[in-house]
């Protein structure tokens, strides 16, 4: 009996965690989502009039503005593609470089993130009166993630900041991660090595709940013979590009930052430019972003190359500006799958169709409940009765039900009057017997199924001869259950209808004798 009941409850454990994580279907209808997957990571700075035209023409499905300026966000949210699917990835830069506090206190430095997050769109704050509903907003960017040690912290942060910005109703950027990627480090000499994702991948759950975008960074150089990275796909781009098809996770996923760039494979040459200015065409580069895009895998919403006119060498040579024309001309419609995002990670391990029930289930022994019963559990006395009246002539023979020992047996005048609980650790229950005229068992006794352990009567709180009957759910150790708050036949001391426990019990295979 005990080894059947155990395997009924890690059946249960099992059935509770499948179902717990089951992402939520995501079917959007034809039409809703973008209309193409080119995206702008934007750098405001002197807040070029032609950037805003180039915003306007190419209605972006993604756009991340790097700044805290209203204007900006809003000016930014306005140029978005109408699609419910759009977001504005709104990143404060010098939150976002705090990773000192990050690895110090992983989980209280993203709790402070997501408060801090949650002020500035509050009244009074620096962004109030903004509709966040298209709006991802940053947390740490690039962290560290070359050892275990570096992503349990990062990991530890990432939930903490995503768990708190949705219980205030906002969205976030997960984890923000390099092209170093999961435990892979920048000096990697091992071509094609697949990124291992075990860390993060309880974040899945997390994410597809608070309706937040994992978001990773992309890089890759135009050297042909420095592929160092074969997608499932089939497409060779050099360095790091294009290995988020690893991710085994099925969520929405932003590329935050991608483009050509010289400085991912080694220092360039002398004089030679980081970045596409300098290295290809303008028409070149534009096809090159074009064909990346539409590359990626099916759950990326967005890539956003930059487009920054902030005054600075590290940067220049990244600026789509000079391409801007020819990206446009490039313009088109990207084919989204029918289920977004798709299902791609490998789904959680189904528990089997029906509990496993066994052949070796025993017999416990219960009064004659037919047409005795006068009260039921839950039924309003003037307080909620947590148990079940059955009547019968005071001196009845009272029986244990299975073998246990004697958690207590006394006398309680205002309620129970004489009372025994049998302790059933087998059963992980114990049985309540309330309103005897006599007790048969002390407490601390060793008994055995069947054996007389009392005679009903009309003790204590009672008004007239009945037993009272309880049925209360324990751990191993004679704990009792903490039900959940909540619940229709929610009672404390771990005490459950007793018809509906013993339904349970004739439904696993158990029988019953009635005394």
């Amino acid at each position: 009996m005990l080894d059947t009941l155990t395997k009924l409850e890690s059946w249960q454990v099992l059935m509770d965690a499948y179902l717990a994580n089951l992402p939520p279907p995501v079917t959007p209808p034809t039409g809703t989502l973008p209309a193409h997957r080119m995206g702008v990571h934007w750098i405001p700075s002197s807040n070029r009039q032609s950037d805003h035209q180039y915003f306007q023409a190419l209605r972006p499905g993604v756009l991340k503005v790097v700044s805290l300026d209203p204007n900006r966000i809003r000016e930014a949210m306005s140029y978005l593609d109408p699609s419910p699917y759009s977001v504005l990835v709104v990143r404060d830069h010098p939150l976002s470089e705090q990773k000192s506090d990050m690895v110090a206190d992983p989980v209280g430095t993203g709790k402070r993130h997501a408060r801090e997050w949650r002020d500035k769109f509050a009244g009074g704050g620096r962004l109030a009166g903004i509709d966040t509903k298209r709006i991802v907003v940053c947390g740490i960017n690039e962290p560290f993630v070359h050892n275990v040690q570096q992503e349990q912290g990062v990991f530890a942060y990432t939930k903490a900041f995503l768990e708190d910005l949705k219980t205030y109703g906002l969205r976030g950027l997960a984890l923000n991660l390099s092209v170093g990627w999961p435990r892979n480090a920048d000096t990697d000499t091992v071509k094609n090595t697949k990124p291992i994702w075990d860390t993060f991948l309880p974040l899945e759950p997390i994410i597809l709940a608070g309706n937040h975008v994992l978001g990773l960074h992309d890089y890759w150089r135009n050297d042909p013979d420095e592929s160092w990275y074969q997608a499932p796909n089939g497409e060779k781009w050099g360095w790091n590009a294009h290995r988020h098809w690893a991710c085994p996770m099925s969520v929405p996923i932003i590329i935050g930052e991608c483009g050509l760039t010289k400085e991912v494979a080694g220092s360039p040459a002398p004089g030679q430019s980081v970045g596409w200015i300098g290295n290809v065409s303008a028409p070149q580069y534009a096809e090159m972003l074009w064909r990346f895009a539409d590359k990626c895998h099916p759950n990326v919403l967005g890539i956003m190359p930059f487009t920054t006119d902030m005054a600075s060498a590290d940067w220049a040579m990244d600026d789509t500006s000079g391409a801007h024309a020819d990206i446009l001309a490039r313009k088109h419609n990207h084919t989204w799958p029918a289920v977004w995002p798709a299902q791609k990670g490998v789904p959680p391990v189904e528990p089997p169709v029906e509990p496993p029930i066994g052949d070796d289930m025993e017999t416990i022994i219960l009064p004659a409940f037919a047409g005795k019963i006068t009260g039921f559990f839950g039924q309003d006395y003037g307080y909620p009765h947590e148990g079940q009246d059955v009547s019968m002539v005071s001196g009845t023979p009272i029986y244990a039900a299975y073998d246990g020992v004697i958690a207590w047996s006394d006398y309680e005048g205002t309620s129970y009057g004489n009372y025994v609980r049998l302790f059933c650790p087998a059963l992980k229950v114990n049985f309540f017997y309330g309103h005897l005229q006599e007790r048969k068992v002390q407490t601390g006794n060793s008994v055995k199924q069947g054996q007389l352990i009392g005679l009903s009567g009309n003790t204590g709180r009672s008004t007239g001869p009945h037993l009272h009957l309880e049925i209360r759910q324990t751990d191993a150790n004679g704990a009792y259950v903490v039900h959940k708050a909540g619940q229709p036949l929610y009672r404390q001391n771990g005490r459950v209808d007793p018809l509906g426990w013993l339904a349970g019990w004739i439904s696993m295979g158990g029988k019953v004798e009635y005394r």
